[in-house]
């Protein structure tokens, strides 16, 4: 509430208004808003409007609390809309949480002139793939971009802020660390739900994600199985299997890195269990990307925190073919199946990365757009980050992307490797989680796909919370060199 009332007195001392008046003119405001839904609607949705207030009081309060509510909606609520329509459009929770923490940091200097905006070291790679991808969005228009289409953009373009958002928003240990713990809660809560509803009788697990319809949610058709297979896939209310993989993949690896923090034995002992329900989660996913880019991401945290992990994989790599029941899994079948395209999931990613080639050579340097392909006989849409990147943006847009996420990677590696203090281990875990993306994206599409702006928020706010960790790594080596110098 002090944070509050302090934002409130910048703002009313910037545009010449007493403070005392600004809180009497918004008690005012809510009042008569609450009065009037009273008067005219029934209790139901006087109650939502008080949520919904209490929610956006919540946001205000702190630039912080959005990136809270963010993790939490992105990993347990990712697709849910607001019922209720601003005109044709019904935001979603997720639009809300970014919208709301970008305001907060663009109006911080208006607040208070003492606030400056903090610069990345990667900001012009950033501003560049924005810019490319606004110019292959507007150079799509001609290939019957929709409205739908227009608004997906301005939502993908909002989950690519957040990097700077994030960068602007943290600015000490604790509450970096408290952001990717609750990264891994939400993790955990996907997994619990994904395990639950996987081993649920599918007419109830059925009944029960239809139930959130209201919020935006399919109604029909929601279990997932392998293709040409009875094989149930666990997908939480993420609806999509290799949705839930990408979120646990990520929230996994930030949890293996995590364990490597100088705490106590119950905070490992927690973080330990927690990354076993995730993993457990993802196996059920039959995700193979996920798994891969997990692979990648502890083998980020065994190279640069604790190398004896490498043992432990390759004593498990040897124990696999000679172990019947591993060799046997249904997951290590669907690996194997998938690495021999012999299953139909296979033979059509396959397909697609053949028909991606003839479009980028059709259209290389500025892609297509955001929109639909030019020719009927050639379609947007790959199951890679990278095709599907060149296909959008073109060649142009990937390479400035691969600059941009190439920077931040090569920045957390140099880091991790010549600095061991926490801050160093904290951006450690979002290399790992970052690094699992870019691995998982050769195999699924999402972590740039502007069908999925919570899943490219996640990756952008790890990118920011990594950069974070490295700020703090180097302000604490600095204060450390001028307390050591001869005075």
């Amino acid at each position: 509430m002090d944070s509050v009332l302090h934002q409130s007195n910048g703002f009313a001392r910037y545009f010449g208004v007493s403070s005392a008046l600004g809180v009497a003119l918004l008690g005012l405001t809510v009042g008569i808003v609450l009065g009037v839904i009273v008067a005219a609607a029934s209790p139901l949705y006087t109650i939502a409007g008080l949520v919904a207030l209490a929610g956006l009081v919540f946001l205000f309060a702190d630039v912080c609390n959005g990136f809270l509510a963010f993790i939490g909606v992105a990993t347990l609520l990712p697709f849910a809309v607001i019922p209720v329509a601003i005109g044709p459009v019904k935001l979603t929770l997720v639009d809300v949480c970014l919208s709301v923490s970008l305001l907060i940091i663009l109006l911080r200097p208006l607040a208070d002139r003492r606030e400056r905006l903090r610069s990345t070291g990667v900001d012009l790679p950033v501003f560049l793939f924005i810019a490319v991808c606004i110019a292959a969005f507007i150079l799509g228009t001609a290939y019957q971009t929709t409205s739908s289409d227009a608004r997906l953009f301005l939502k993908m373009l909002n989950s690519i802020l957040i990097f700077f958002t994030v960068i602007n928003g943290v600015r000490d240990r604790k509450t970096l660390e408290r952001l990717l713990l609750c990264l891994v809660a939400g993790g955990v809560g996907a997994a619990i739900i994904g395990i639950v509803l996987y081993y649920m009788p599918h007419g109830l697990a059925t009944e029960l994600l239809a139930a959130l319809g209201p919020f935006g949610y399919p109604r029909t058709n929601i279990l997932q199985f392998i293709a040409g297979t009875k094989t149930q896939r666990a997908i939480g209310t993420s609806i999509d299997p290799n949705i839930l993989g990408a979120t646990l993949m990520m929230c996994g690896s930030v949890a293996l890195g995590l364990l490597f923090l100088p705490r106590p034995r119950v905070y490992q002992l927690a973080l330990l269990g927690s990354l076993g329900v995730m993993f457990a989660a993802l196996l059920l996913t039959y995700s193979r990307g996920s798994l891969f880019g997990f692979l990648a991401g502890a083998a980020v945290v065994a190279t640069l925190r604790y190398r004896r992990l490498w043992l432990l994989a390759i004593l498990f790599a040897v124990a696999l073919p000679l172990v019947p029941e591993l060799a046997q899994n249904a997951f290590v079948s669907h690996i194997q199946s998938g690495l021999l395209v012999q299953d139909q999931a296979a033979a059509m990613r396959l397909g697609e990365y053949k028909d991606a080639f003839r479009l980028i050579q059709q259209y290389p340097w500025f892609g297509v757009g955001f929109g639909q392909a030019p020719d009927v006989d050639l379609y947007v849409g790959v199951s890679s980050i990278y095709l599907l990147l060149a296909e959008q943006t073109g060649l142009v847009g990937l390479a400035i992307w691969l600059w941009a996420i190439g920077t931040i990677v090569y920045r957390g590696a140099r880091r991790g490797l010549v600095a061991h203090d926490e801050a160093a281990t904290l951006a450690v875990s979002c290399l790992a989680a970052l690094i699992s993306a870019l691995v998982g994206g050769i195999f699924d599409h999402h972590f740039v796909d502007m069908r999925f702006p919570h899943v490219v928020g996640l990756v952008w706010l790890i990118a920011g919370l990594q950069m974070v960790g490295l700020f703090l790594g180097k302000e604490s080596s600095s204060e450390t060199r001028l307390e050591s110098a001869p005075s």
